[in-house]
């Protein structure tokens, strides 16, 4: 079976295909990817501008790696195998939308 998609991997083939750096725009989509992703992590702190994230259709768990993400506003996590919904809100955070969280 093939090693799952890491966030870093994800993240370059997302560069690759659209010819923008992640950290610097609004909406990344990182769903649908083959081999799934299966872990979030600290990688996704690095999209400080990202207000959009898609991470719908993959094999995430748990959910990890957002709380830097002051300007997160809409977390798209449909059709994973979340166990639960921890870690999504900080103090700080301004989260607007939860998209088909489980």
């Amino acid at each position: 079976m093939a090693k799952p998609t890491t966030i870093k991997d994800a993240l370059r083939i997302w560069e690759e295909k659209n010819g923008k750096d992640p950290i610097t725009v609004t909406d990344i989509g990182l769903q649908f990817q083959f081999p799934p992703i299966e872990k979030m992590d600290s990688t996704l702190n690095t999209l400080v501008n990202c207000r959009k994230l898609s991470l719908s259709s993959n094999m995430i768990e748990k959910i990890t790696g957002i709380n830097q993400l002051k300007n997160l506003r809409i977390l798209s996590l449909a059709r994973n195998n979340l166990k639960s919904i921890n870690g999504i809100v900080s103090n700080e955070s301004e989260l607007y939308s939860m998209q088909h969280i489980l």
